[in-house]
């Protein structure tokens, strides 16, 4: 069972904060023809009200801002907030806190949006609690990215007997990445508080030379949180099965998924 008490929200944040740099530089951005979809199907217009939850180091924020909302991120690891505040300025209000103490008056927001963050969010509190500051009119929306495969064909399966020597707890890191999105439109549904969402795709794919793949796998997971010593094993193993079997090269092929539901 996943716990979301404040006390483990501050033993994640601490662990992405460690790699928020990394984080911001390795992690893909979402598509602009996302945020088109997503204006579009929440209804927004200049001035409409926004909530990010989970905002991190502004990946998904850098698609809000420039469109005329007025933005509230919520994000309460520090170091990645300043990231995203150095890159967009004052585009948008920072809150430092989780989504379940987030206030703001019922009915207040038009759209409550999460970009690979709602996994964070007590499903006990999330939904109603977004459900209650969008009202009748507003929207829940979610964005994820998740990974379709890796290349060359056979690299999985070499980074897997590397994982599975220096961190088998991390071995399934590749399969979580797939299926971080699986289950979310029906949860939205079945929450009782918005209806089934519409679900929109955009894929693409990126290329790593060996450190910026490790780079890239450390901001997954608890990668970023292993003992040194460890870490290095995990990171010189990968490094040396790319450089020495795969040509120094490997592909993320990856996706942007799209939910919007409005309210009941």
């Amino acid at each position: 069972m996943t716990d979301y008490s404040p006390q483990r929200t501050v033993q994640r944040r601490n662990v992405f904060e460690e790699s928020a740099e990394t984080y911001h530089r390795l992690r893909p951005p979402y598509p602009t023809e996302l945020f088109d979809d997503l204006e579009r199907l929440a209804g927004l217009q200049p001035g409409s009200v926004v909530v990010e939850v989970g905002s991190g180091t502004g990946l998904g924020t850098a698609g809000l801002v420039g469109r005329g909302y007025s933005l509230a991120c919520i994000e309460p690891a520090e170091k990645m907030a300043a990231i995203a505040r150095a890159n967009l300025g004052d585009a948008f209000e920072h809150v430092l806190t989780r989504f379940e103490d987030f206030e703001a008056p019922p009915g207040s927001i038009d759209l409550v949006f999460a970009a690979t963050s709602w996994l964070w969010v007590d499903p006990a509190v999330g939904f109603e609690h977004a459900a209650e500051l969008v009202g009748r009119d507003g929207h829940l929306a979610h964005a994820w990215q998740t990974l379709v495969d890796l290349g060359p064909e056979g690299l999985e399966e070499r980074l897997d007997v590397v994982y599975q020597a220096a961190a088998p707890e991390l071995s399934r890191t590749f399969q979580s990445q797939r299926t971080v999105a699986d289950g979310w439109a029906e949860r939205i549904a079945e929450s009782g508080y918005f209806a089934a969402p519409q679900i929109l795709e955009y894929c693409y794919e990126r290329s790593f030379d060996a450190a910026s793949f490790v780079g890239s796998a450390s901001t997954y997971g608890m990668h970023a949180g292993l003992e040194p010593a460890r870490r290095k094993a995990l990171d010189d193993g990968i490094i040396a099965v790319i450089d020495n079997e795969f040509g120094g090269q490997a592909t993320r092929y990856e996706r942007s998924l799209l939910f919007v539901a409005p309210t009941r």
